[in-house]
């Protein structure tokens, strides 16, 4: 076993290199026999015609050594077969001599570029596939940690918000359960959630409120009113966000029920009457900690601890009582058992009494239900950085990837256009036709490498700010004068609102939007109309033209990297504008979309949330 382990690494470089001369010997033949099958319709011209797809087929397909070896087979055959005299190697011609080493040169630039490409489309190819399989673990992880908050969380009642202070928007879609809504029932301002709050505690709550934006924390119990008339307690506990200047931006916190709660309040001050039909445990311990009373319930839980009657109390007891009589707020706590149930313990002093109420209900499954939801959001925590990490190493490799293949590829044009220059009395028609083609791949290259770059960039980091639509569309409309002007295109917008985000950004996708209705325009002179309009929490945006339109089916593959729907030669571009718009506004927070029917024009559509509340 050990030298078949050995051996493999030697049978795959072989076969490699048998793949690799296949290729060229196969890729050289084929090109020798289309040559030759057309040689009566060219005659002796154009030596090289079908050589150099023949090396760059080799190059693409075998590598750059399949390239290299195709060349040095290319060379053999013209000078043997195509170069007078036929059937030997023998040149005396100077401009034979001369073309056969501009066709070697041309041809190893060929493998050069072709090395290139392999070399981009395998690292893209790399990327892309650890890109999708990171991506699918973290939307599974993600689920499953979605899934596991939303078992504990209703398992302990409990739901979290953010209060976004400026846009006034609160996301809080675990809590519409505490508060009897349906899903989506919420409204999603301050005001929808003051509607939900008891009458007689709003003063009280709001007071809390803003009383936090000074202090930073919020703590406040408070009952609501469910729209079946259903009155239930919550707590609530949250943190203030602000920024350097000391304005409040955002609130995180969780509300919990604690109806049951305040119901053993209750039962607590009605247990004196009945305490034996009780069926949680009821004490009445005085204030040197000496057992007053106890009904069943609560004998048989002492004993769970092991007390026998005659001995001091339980220490945690001891300390609760403490608290009760000092009328500490935190005059509750939990108290495990060594059968692993958790009991729930309420203490209460009666004013001008030497004794201590002990109220207690069994919370086990609520704790189980609090320790899940504290998993959960510790491994979606966790995820989350895993996934911004992820993110920043990929927009890095990226970023690294296309600065390193510019300088390659700005010395092959830079040579080629320089050989170009001082030799081309030297060149015939056909070589330099291969050198422009050579020129403008690379060219080709290096837009792609470019728009790689600024899709890469897109994530600037910047906290978002009030931006004037009209300012961004006025940019991007300067950006696109001469395009307006050259193609008589007329362009016209409804009044544009303000909302809150990059300015730059927005700036791009009108650009890109407008860019592409005038390019793919119609016989007609383009006209294309900005729409805006409010629907409920967001604006809907929409840029109109009548060009030449699109089949409906390819609607989704407009948005996907580098696809497009025309020839390179019909219309010019990268295929890469309508992803960078369709990145852009998702990071809003909105949506983008695309209708259109051929010869009939398109329409772009996409939202950006509101920074205010509609009107009414």
């Amino acid at each position: 076993m050990g030298q078949g382990k050995g051996n493999g690494p030697s049978v795959g470089r072989t076969r490699n290199y048998l793949l690799q001369v296949f290729v060229a010997v196969l890729a050289v033949g084929l090109a020798v026999g289309l040559r030759q099958a057309i040689a009566p319709l060219i005659g002796d011209q154009a030596h090289y015609l079908t050589l150099y797809p023949a090396v760059a087929l080799a190059a693409l397909i075998g590598g750059w050594q399949a390239g290299v070896l195709a060349t040095v087979l290319s060379v053999v055959v013209a000078g043997y077969v195509f170069i007078p005299p036929f059937e030997q190697w023998n040149i005396r011609n100077e401009a034979d001599a001369l073309a056969l080493v501009f066709f070697a040169a041309a041809s190893l630039l060929i493998c050069l570029l072709a090395a290139l490409l392999s070399r981009s489309q395998r690292v893209q190819a790399a990327s892309r596939l650890e890109k999708m399989v990171a991506l699918r673990r973290s939307e599974q992880a993600v689920r499953l940690g979605e899934e596991r908050l939303r078992l504990a969380q209703q398992a302990a009642k409990v739901g979290t918000f953010e209060w976004d202070i400026p846009r006034n928007r609160i996301w809080a879609p675990d809590l519409e359960a505490l508060y009897g809504l349906p899903p989506g029932g919420f409204g999603g301002t301050y005001k929808d959630w003051a509607a939900l709050v008891h009458p007689d505690d709003l003063a009280e709550t709001e007071c809390r409120v803003w009383d936090a934006m000074d202090s930073g924390d919020y703590s406040a119990e408070f009952r609501t009113v469910w729209p079946d008339g259903t009155v239930r307690w919550l707590t609530a506990r949250g943190q203030v966000f602000k920024d350097e200047d000391g304005n409040p931006l955002q609130m995180v916190g969780i509300n919990m029920d604690i109806t049951q709660r305040k119901q053993a309040d209750e039962a607590l001050r009605r247990s004196s009457q009945f305490p034996e039909q009780n069926p949680s445990p009821v004490l009445r311990v005085s204030v040197d900690g000496a057992l007053l009373y106890a009904n069943s319930a609560a004998r048989e839980w002492l004993e769970t601890l092991g007390w026998q009657d005659g001995q001091p109390l339980p220490t945690p007891l001891i300390e609760l009582v403490d608290r009760g009589r000092a009328q500490d707020p935190e005059s509750e706590g939990e108290i495990d058992t060594p059968s692993g149930r958790t009991l729930w313990m309420f203490a209460s002093q009666p004013p001008g009494e030497q004794y201590v109420n002990l109220y207690g209900r069994d919370i086990t499954e609520r704790k189980r239900g609090e320790q899940a939801l504290r998993e959960s959001q510790e491994n979606l925590t966790r995820l989350v950085d895993n996934l911004a990490r992820s993110n920043r190493e990929l927009q890095q490799f990226a970023y690294v990837a296309s600065h390193d293949l510019q300088e390659p590829l700005r010395q092959v044009i830079a040579f080629t256009q320089l050989l170009e220059s001082r030799h081309k009395d030297l060149l015939d028609k056909p070589a330099a036709e291969y050198l422009a083609f050579i020129i403008e791949g690379a060219k080709r290259m290096n837009s792609l490498i470019l728009d790689l770059l600024a899709y890469a960039r897109l994530d600037s980091g910047r906290e978002p700010e009030p931006v004037a639509l009209q300012n961004a569309l006025d940019q991007a409309l300067h950006n696109l004068g001469l395009a307006i002007e050259e193609n008589h295109a007329t362009i016209t917008h409804d009044e544009l609102p303000t909302v809150y985000a990059d300015k730059s950004q927005l700036v791009q996708v009108f650009q890109n939007l407008i860019g592409n209705a005038i390019k793919f325009r119609a016989d007609a002179d383009p006209v294309i109309h900005v729409g805006a309009e409010r629907q409920g929490n967001e604006w809907l945006f929409s840029v109109r033209d009548n060009g030449i339109g699109f089949d409906p089916q390819y609607a989704d593959k407009l948005f996907q990297i580098f696809q497009r729907l025309h020839s390179r030669r019909t219309y010019g571009g990268t295929g890469i504008g309508l992803t960078i718009c369709k990145r852009v506004i998702e990071q809003h927070g909105g949506r983008i979309w695309a209708k259109s029917q051929p010869g009939k024009g398109s329409t772009f559509y996409f939202t950006i949330p509101a920074t205010d509340e509609p009107e009414t």
